[in-house]
């Protein structure tokens, strides 16, 4: 311990002497092969450094510095600076400050806006394309995502898992109530005497035929034709 102590301490010695701006930190190795590094990424962006020293000898085996980057790295490090509000001082830091606020004022308003705009009784999710094939692109941008930042990735898993297991239609809808054979008539009398679950027909046809069959149930059931262009199946 007191040798490996002894050892570091020289190796922080080294880095002053080879002029790390202040503020270093240091990695000690952790293996035979490992090195000592010194690393510091300051506000100024060009005082930049990393230092490996061999950890037996103490001779520096790579000394980079920003001047020592390619415009490409130069570039990204140059925005990771105004991006942590290291560039420009207090007035990046406070534009910075302005942009996540309007970002959580805009998250939060959005949330106001649907609430108050959603149909009553309905959380007023827009209906599904009939063509399926204009969420391939989609869906595999997303995927891509999910696969780079996981954390996306399972937080988009869990909103489907939460869209798939919601009822395909809401209650007090009156396609979920054709469904469960509950709609009874004006004189109270029970019209459907049993559940149309396992129908192959889609909602909106099992709809229109009960309001074609049955005169107490409304043609509203049938938006793509109602019951006066509807053909009689009696």
């Amino acid at each position: 311990m007191a040798q490996r102590q002894s050892a570091s301490d020289q190796a922080v010695a080294i880095f002053d002497t080879l002029g790390l701006h202040d503020g270093y930190a240091v990695n000690i190795p952790m293996k035979p092969q490992g090195v000592y590094t010194g690393s510091v990424y300051p506000d100024d962006v060009s005082q930049q450094r990393v230092v490996h020293l061999d950890q037996y000898s103490g001779k520096p085996l790579i000394d980079m510095s920003y001047a020592d980057y390619g415009p490409l790295g130069k570039a990204l490090e140059w925005g990771i600076n105004v991006h942590m509000g290291q560039e420009f001082g207090l007035v990046n830091q406070l534009v910075l400050l302005a942009a996540c606020m309007a970002i959580v004022l805009l998250a939060v308003s959005a949330a106001v806006m649907w609430w108050k705009r959603r149909p009553k009784g309905s959380l007023g999710v827009p209906p599904m394309p009939a063509d399926k094939r204009v969420f391939r692109g989609l869906i595999a941008l997303l995927a891509i995502g999910g696969i780079i930042f996981p954390l996306v990735g399972f937080s988009l898993v869990v909103m489907l898992a939460l869209d798939w297991s919601y009822p395909r239609f809401p209650p007090g809808d009156p396609l979920c109530a054709v469904d469960s054979g509950l709609i009874a008539s004006s004189k109270g009398r029970r019209v459907i005497d049993r559940p149309f679950y396992k129908s192959p027909r889609p909602a909106w046809r099992r709809g229109c035929f009960l309001s074609e069959r049955n005169p107490h149930v409304p043609s509203s059931l049938c938006p793509s034709q109602g019951s006066s262009q509807a053909k009689s199946l009696t």
